[in-house]
């Protein structure tokens, strides 16, 4: 997909991609919870928003948590941290999250012959930093081609 030809409706690009990974988040919450959905919240980001986008909160009130982040181009090391810390911010806030998604406009590049630090790479490494703090936490990565 061509993120350039994004139609935004005259907002910034980073806030139509959050309300776009907002509404994809709280249909597939519905899809996939069904009657176990208590609430579907979109956080108001005044001040901050937590670490979250969005969250659903369960019937067992245990939480699932969408951070969206607007990274079109190859993702640094900057921006892997800023997902860590989005993760970790949305953890201490709400304590109850227990699956964490991320939604970012591109796949991610893998391994290639020149290169084995690659955002794949990096990815695994973020995620697993995080799994050894919340070893029963899912995150999961809604990439180009998990949104499309």
């Amino acid at each position: 997909m061509n993120w350039t030809n994004f139609q935004t409706y005259n907002e910034a690009p980073t806030e139509a991609f959050e309300t776009l990974c907002n509404q994809l988040f709280e249909n597939w919450c519905k899809e996939t919870y069904d009657n176990e959905l208590s609430s579907f919240r979109v956080v108001n980001g005044a001040g901050g928003d937590g670490g979250v986008e969005s969250y659903a909160v369960l019937s067992d009130k245990k939480m699932v948590g969408l951070q969206a982040k607007w990274f079109t181009n190859s993702i640094n090391s900057n921006q892997m941290q800023q997902i860590k810390n989005s993760i970790n911010t949305a953890l201490r806030v709400r304590p109850t999250i227990a699956r964490y998604i991320v939604c970012i406009p591109r796949n991610l590049g893998s391994l290639t012959v020149n290169s084995n630090n690659t955002e794949a790479s990096r990815w695994e490494k973020i995620k697993n930093e995080v799994l050894k703090d919340y070893p029963d936490l899912i995150i999961d990565l809604w990439d180009e081609n998990r949104l499309l």
